[in-house]
């Protein structure tokens, strides 16, 4: 028998970036969650280093944006890279990239903090906002009922323990368990290589000053390795394509990894400390399904991108942002449970997106002029659901569907970053409720206020934005929790019973 059983709202599997994410979100929205995690404390070695624009939109609605900010590495040439026979050859070729760190289509910039201590951040923040977040804790199984779900869990005494919950979120990577036992499959190209990296200590840092990047490509000891700076001063990370055939896990030894990085290097006198290793398996895939009842899939549990472009943890938050709100105004009867069927409608054209970009990227990225920053993808992704009023308008055909992107409020899409006089964004007014934005020469703001009642808050912008939200001839744009469209009124005579119905329709009623 169970040791202690509880109900909480939401149990969330999974303690890396998107499972704490995700807690962090519903904390915000005042929602109860219990998140467990296996491992014993957020992860050791390197993966991920980058959170796109988009990540940090929505942390900054959330208020853990500085606490990204305050770890990430400052490498201010992050626009271009070096390509080399080794990291120290005499010879390089410099590798410029398209886009600069920071973009005018969002307030907040890519920020360089390697996985690791995103993760230390997040659950920091987690744990603040009062989440039940248990790492050392075992997900073994479930049992879905009528009207909600037990989650079986195994603590860190290896007592078992029942955790009831109104839904439950799988975030616990690309080899959970939870997604298969639900006949949940995968579709697209899959595994598309094999590789290792290799995190050494090594008193670098002077020896390549005058080319300091985030970006090295060497092609000792074989063609297609990458070095990247982890920490902006000693610690580097070596990632190499293997060979499967005639290199075993077994052949990595500590020996054998340094000799492995010393070849890299291309100086066998600069002393190397082996800090760890890591086989992975690049891939491109998206599960069939995001959501099956009461439970829903997130992060690399529901899709998997290459390391290019940096899309697959960011696409995970993106996953964390879209789910959190929808779960609360369910949970708080303010949103028809039908409501969340638009997750899965939503993220997983969005997921594939993400997938497909990044075998782009990767295929390009050494390439003169590469693009790397998926602004198309991260930015501009328009949802499609029926919670989503059409106003008429169809999307612009943009010449790279990747890279490019161009702000619109069309509905589906992310509203607007526009900066105003005060030096705000736009997008400031977003992340907590719905909003309905209209010019401030509307002139019947406050009776508008009253119209609608507690379903939305008005908010003015001033006529030099309301071109970037269609709305320059008047009309209104309503703006979920999220941040994106859910209807735009473009006629000066919209009325709030057209805003009340778009409402009823964006939450699933």
């Amino acid at each position: 028998m169970p040791s202690s059983s509880k109900h909480v709202a939401v149990v969330i599997v999974g303690g890396g970036p998107v499972g704490l994410s995700l807690a962090i979100g519903l904390r915000h929205f005042g929602v109860d969650c219990v998140l467990v995690e296996k491992h014993a404390s957020t992860l050791g070695f390197p993966k991920g280093r980058v959170v796109n624009p988009r990540s940090m939109e929505i942390f900054s609605q959330w208020g853990v944006a500085d606490r990204i900010h305050a770890q990430g590495v400052e490498i201010e040439p992050a626009t271009f890279g070096f390509l080399g026979e080794t990291l120290l050859a005499s010879e390089f070729r410099r590798i410029e990239f398209a886009e600069p760190l920071s973009t005018p289509m969002s307030p907040q910039e890519w920020v360089l903090c390697p996985q690791e201590r995103v993760e230390r951040a997040l659950r920091e923040a987690a744990e603040e906002a009062d989440a039940d977040v248990r790492f050392g804790h075992r997900f073994v199984s479930f049992t879905s009922e009528n009207d909600s779900v037990v989650a079986h869990i195994v603590d860190a005494r290896g007592e078992p323990i029942e955790l009831r919950c109104d839904y439950l979120v799988a975030a616990d990577g690309s080899r959970g368990a939870i997604g298969p036992s639900l006949g949940i499959g995968f579709e697209g190209p899959g595994v598309v290589g094999e590789s290792i990296s290799i995190l050494v200590d090594a008193p670098l840092r002077e020896r390549i000053a005058d080319r300091v990047s985030v970006l090295y490509g060497v092609q000792r000891p074989r063609p297609g390795g990458g070095f990247a700076m982890v920490d902006n001063d000693r610690q580097w990370l070596l990632m190499l394509p293997r060979d499967v055939e005639h290199e075993p896990p077994e052949s990595f030894t500590p020996d054998r990894c340094v000799e492995l990085v010393a070849a890299a290097i291309g100086d066998d006198s600069v002393p190397i400390t082996y800090l760890g290793h890591r086989l992975w398996q690049p891939t491109a895939r998206w599960a069939s399904a995001m959501s099956a009842g009461r439970i829903f899939l997130a992060g690399d549990a529901a899709h998997s991108t290459t390391p290019a472009g940096g899309l697959g943890m960011n696409a995970g938050v993106a996953d964390a942002g879209n789910l959190a709100w929808k779960l609360a105004w369910v949970l708080r009867c303010q949103a028809d449970a039908a409501l969340l069927d638009s997750y899965d409608l939503e993220r997983r054209p969005a997921a594939r997106r993400s997938a497909e970009a990044s075998l782009a990227i990767g295929a390009a990225v050494r390439e003169p002029g590469a693009r790397r920053s998926a602004l198309g993808v991260t930015l501009g992704i328009e949802y499609e659901s029926p919670t989503i009023t059409p106003d008429g308008t169809t999307a612009t055909r943009l010449a790279d569907g990747i890279h490019d992107y161009e702000p619109t409020a069309r509905p589906g899409g992310r509203a607007p970053h526009v900066r105003l006089a005060d030096g705000a964004s736009t997008l400031d007014m977003f992340g907590s409720e719905f909003v309905v934005v209209v010019r401030d020469d509307y002139g019947m703001t406050s009776h508008l206020q009253n119209e609608i009642g507690g379903l939305a808050r008005v908010a003015e912008i001033p006529a030099s934005a309301a071109d970037a939200y269609g709305i320059s001839g008047g009309g209104f744009v309503l703006v979920r929790p999220d941040g994106y469209v859910a209807a735009r009124g473009r006629n000066s005579d919209a009325s709030a019973r057209d805003i009340v119905a778009a409402w009823h329709r964006a939450v699933g009623r």
